[in-house]
Order: structure tokens, then sequence, then C-alpha cells
């Protein structure tokens, strides 16, 4: 954290004023809790945790917080996927980018307060439609080449491109989101990562990994989202690795011939033959129809048209039933009591976009 925001927290806590008195724009990330926050809803559940819908105390406005259990950060492969997300969040203040508000430690978890996103994710999408005309993909497609490179311009490489992580905005535009696989190119590794059916084979070869890995998901993006499923499935694991491996994958009648033209430049096996320049897809066929200029400035209309009753409708969301949570301040008090190493142990994770 910067010296300003660390001479902002000093002067707060020298103050006379209560932590609980603090006005939004003055509050900072090592102050808030839990318990600043009405629990609404839970919007899903991975590995890493889960993602929760709140209502802020303080001025009332919506967020969706990621919330990671730290004791999952004691591995440090973990920690590093943590940490790195919270960069790439820090650093991409961008409208293709999912914003990041604040970072936390409460009650054992590690929280990101996000933006929420109530038109749900690019899959859920897909599901409904089955899958889209070549219209709707060159739409989607258009605004997630734009947010790769925005990402690939500062040497960022994304590595988990997948219809969930394309969340989208109440007026259809796309943000990627969940940023904890990411890495740099200077930090290039042979981490196995990703989901797999769309990995590319470097990754399943255990090779060094680059820029190149984010077109081969492109790829399997665009034929995803023309066909309805993955190039590579399969009913096992091993299945998909080997299909993805031989190259083992063919289009239907869905397909014309420049999405065929465009796909099969992408699904290159040998990562140095693969089509992985920017321009060069934004100026192939498939895409002959967009005006890049409008895509970047968002001003195209999306195809998909969110359509919701209030700002808690969920209907963009799996109906799936989670426990509920509740945050208390005495649960706040009685963790901070008994574990007074926690903030320190975070505390290079904080965040604040109203002071940093």
């Amino acid at each position: 954290m910067g010296s300003l925001c660390s001479s902002y927290i000093t002067n707060i806590s020298s103050s006379s004023t209560s932590n609980e008195s603090l006005s939004p724009s003055f509050e900072s990330s090592k102050y808030l809790q839990l318990k600043h926050f009405h629990y609404l809803s839970t919007l899903g559940e991975g590995s890493f945790g889960k993602v929760i819908l709140v209502r802020r105390k303080s001025n009332e406005r919506l967020y969706a917080i990621k919330l990671i259990n730290t004791d999952r950060l004691i591995d440090l492969r973990k920690r590093e996927y943590a940490m790195f997300e919270r960069q790439v969040l820090v650093e991409f203040q961008n409208p293709f980018i999912v914003k990041l508000h604040h970072i936390f430690e409460s009650s054992g978890k590690l929280c990101f307060v996000l933006d929420f996103m109530q038109g749900g994710n690019l899959g859920f999408h897909l599901k409904k439609h089955n899958r889209f005309s070549n219209r709707v993909v060159a739409f989607f497609a258009a605004e997630v080449i734009v947010a790769l490179e925005i990402l690939h311009k500062k040497e960022f490489i994304y590595r988990d491109l997948k219809p969930e992580n394309i969340l989208l905005d109440i007026d259809g535009h796309i943000k990627l989101a969940d940023f904890n696989l990411s890495t740099t190119i200077e930090d290039l590794n042979d981490t196995i990562c990703g989901s797999p059916e769309y990995a590319a084979p470097e990754v399943l070869n255990g090779e060094i990994q680059g820029i190149e890995l984010d077109f081969w998901g492109f790829g399997v993006l665009l034929y995803h989202m023309l066909q309805g499923t993955t190039p590579f499935r399969a009913n096992s694991y091993f299945d998909i690795c080997k299909n993805i491996l031989l190259s083992k994958y063919s289009f239907t009648s869905n397909f014309d011939k420049n999405a065929i033209d465009l796909i099969s430049k992408l699904l290159v096996a040998n990562p140095k033959e693969r089509l992985t320049n920017h321009m060069a897809i934004k100026n192939h066929k498939f895409f002959a129809d967009i005006d890049w200029a409008s895509v970047e400035a968002r001003n195209l209309e999306s195809p998909i048209k969110l359509r919701v009753k209030n700002p808690l409708d969920l209907k963009y969301f799996p109906k799936k039933k989670y426990p509920t949570m509740t945050f208390s301040a005495q649960n706040e008090l009685d963790v901070n009591q008994n574990d007074q190493s926690s903030y320190s142990q975070f505390s290079d994770f904080s965040y604040n976009s109203e002071i940093n």
C-alpha cells in the first residue's frame, strides 16, 4: 500500500473518531469488516470460497464480495494466485475489467469487494440460448479480444478464459473477472491451470506458457459460442486431454467459412504457429461488420437484452440454494480478539479505491 494510504490510516487511528462513524470516503479498508455490509444472497461458490451479494450500510450500494478462506492462503502458491488477482484488479481500472473497490480481511475471510454484475456470466446465457448466432458471437468476441489486448499490452496473461469468467453488466457489455490464475510474461511458468476443456496443448505438455495461451482460449470460446459445446468435449478428463493433444475436433453446419478459418488459425497446437496478432484478428472477415472504435467505446448495442424488475433481481444467476450468512459486530469482535495476528498476516492485500 502506498505512503499516502499509510499516512491516511495513521491519521485515522490517531483520531478520536470511532471506526463505526467513519464516512464512506474516509473509511479505510483496514477498518472495513463484514459487519459493515448486509448479506443479501450467495451468487456462486467454488474451490476458492464463494461470491456473495451485499449492501453496504454506509451508502446503500450493492456490491459482490468474493470471499476467500484465509486458511487456504497458507499454501504459498494459492497466496500468490490471490495476490496476483489483486495486482491485476488494482492495475487495470478499465471498463472491460470488473472494478475492485476494497480488499480487507474479516472473520477468517479475505474479502474482495467488486462491482455487482447483474447480468450474470456469459455461460449462463449460452446455456439458456443453447448457442449464439454469428452476429451475437461477433459482438461478444469483439469485446473479449479488446479486453485481452488491454491485458497483453501490459504483458499480462489471462490464462482462464471461459464463459463463466466473462461477466455482463446490465447493458449486456462484458467485463473479465476471476484473475487468480493470471500472470505476467516475465513470470512465465509451466503450471497446469485453467479449465480442462479450454486448456491449451502447451499447458497439458507442461511447457512454458505465453500470451499464445489466451489466443487458444479465444478460439475455444468462439467455437463454444457458435456450437454450444466445446470443441474437445468428451466423457472423461483423459479423453478431453487426448482430443486436445491430437487436435481432434470438427465443424458442423453451425459454422460459416469465416468462422472456420478464424478458429482453425487459433486452435493450432504449436503456439509459435498460432494466430496471436490482435490486429489480424480484428481485420478478419469474421468481424467484417464490427466497428472497432465503437467496441472500444462500448457504444455498440448488445444483442442480448437484459430486463430486470429491480436492482436485486437475480434472474440471470443459477437458481441454487445456498446457506444464508449473517454478519454481526459480536462475531467480528470475537474473531479479532482470538486472532490478533490476522490483520498483519494479510495487510499486504489491503486496498481501498477511494484512497489508493
